[in-house]
């Protein structure tokens, strides 16, 4: 069971590293995806989200509790970039916007990770009528 544990919560450190790595080179430092991509912002959240998660709450029984923390991590970003927007030029309506959608996004990673996909049961083995 550790094994699982300690691969999960790597690998939601990688997708978390790789999601800021990848959104400070996107977001207006080098490339601007952000005006040539349409959603390329709420994928980053959402699979920082996502990330969080698994880094988080690495087992399944505590995913829920993860996906909590993910979405207060998310909101508690959208505070500080308030701070931030101002200063970028943003308008209030363009940000409300921008903010509501990234919380969704925020959403969406987060109860990805926190459900696990559902899983069909194995085949039953055939019982035969005769005793052994």
């Amino acid at each position: 069971m550790t094994v699982v544990t300690r691969s999960a919560r790597m690998c939601g450190f990688a997708i978390v590293a790789a999601s800021f790595a990848v959104a400070i080179v996107e977001s207006g430092v080098v490339f601007r995806a952000d005006n040539v991509l349409p959603g390329w912002d709420k994928a980053i959240h959402a699979l920082c989200a996502f990330g969080i998660v698994l880094a988080l709450a690495p087992t399944r029984d505590r995913r829920r509790l993860g996906a909590l923390a993910a979405i207060a991590i998310g909101l508690g970003w959208e505070v500080a970039q308030f701070w931030i927007d101002p200063y970028q030029g943003h308008t209030v309506a363009l940000y409300a916007v921008d903010t509501v959608t990234d919380l969704t996004a925020d959403v969406i990673g987060a109860l990805a990770a926190a459900v696990p996909p559902t899983r069909t049961a194995a085949p039953r083995p055939s019982v035969s009528a005769t005793p052994r």
